[in-house]
């Protein structure tokens, strides 16, 4: 009986010992004033489109549609992507309803992108390019995401 046990007794501290760096980072977090768990918060926010962004970028020359021009000029004077649109409509959507920022600006868009109900508690606005690089996408080279997190003032 003492061998089935230890097994058992093994699990039970790798379930106990082991964590996510979510979870530790969740952890440590809670020491820490409202501004930085916001800010992680909003980072969380940031890493999530990111991944959605990749994931359909990984999949992109096998849909119908994905790739190529919208037609459209953007404020800096460049042809608009499909993908660079579509990345524009997941960041938006990823913060919506966040809570966490009061408005979004990219040069996808003319104006930021406002979010009233969130003003009274979203203390940040999101400057981002959704995919820099995006002249890349059709040839598979490096893209990425940056972005500036700026607080509200007053």
């Amino acid at each position: 009986m003492a061998e089935g046990a230890e097994p058992r007794t093994q699990e039970r501290a790798l379930d106990r010992d082991c964590k996510t760096l979510s979870r530790h980072v969740f952890e440590q977090l809670q020491s820490f004033s409202m501004e930085a768990q916001d800010l992680s918060a909003l980072m969380n926010r940031i890493a999530l489109a990111a991944k959605l962004i990749a994931q359909r970028m990984s999949r992109a020359g096998l849909m119908e549609g994905v790739l190529g021009f919208t037609g459209e000029v953007n404020v800096q004077g460049e042809s608009v992507k499909r993908m660079d649109l579509y990345a524009n409509d997941v960041f938006i959507s990823v913060f919506k309803q966040s809570g966490l920022v009061c408005r979004l600006a990219s040069e996808e868009m003319e104006k930021p992108y406002y979010i009233p109900e969130n003003c009274p508690i979203g203390r940040y606005t999101l400057l981002y390019d959704p995919i820099d690089g995006s002249s890349n996408i059709d040839t598979n080279l490096n893209v990425g995401s940056i972005f500036s997190i700026r607080k509200q003032e007053g």
